[in-house]
């Protein structure tokens, strides 16, 4: 440690600021873009109705806009 020296006190401080702003960000699907997506997606690669991802994208469209609890 320092030893005290006579005089006034002398209080010397280094600091710095930074700050996060909301940039650019992408805009995302709502969920039922998300369905007919990935409805039409798995359609395309040749799965079924009882595929499990059309099944959940199924029910994300009936229930669009309440609680689904798996």
């Amino acid at each position: 440690t320092k030893q005290a020296s006579e005089g006034r006190t002398r209080i010397d401080y280094s600091g710095s600021v930074t700050g996060k702003y909301v940039g650019l960000q992408p805009r995302l699907m709502s969920m039922e873009q998300w369905a007919d997506a990935l409805i039409q997606a798995r359609t395309n690669d040749g799965a079924t109705m009882s595929d499990t991802w059309v099944q959940y994208a199924r029910l994300a469209q009936q229930y669009a806009g309440m609680y689904i609890d798996f």
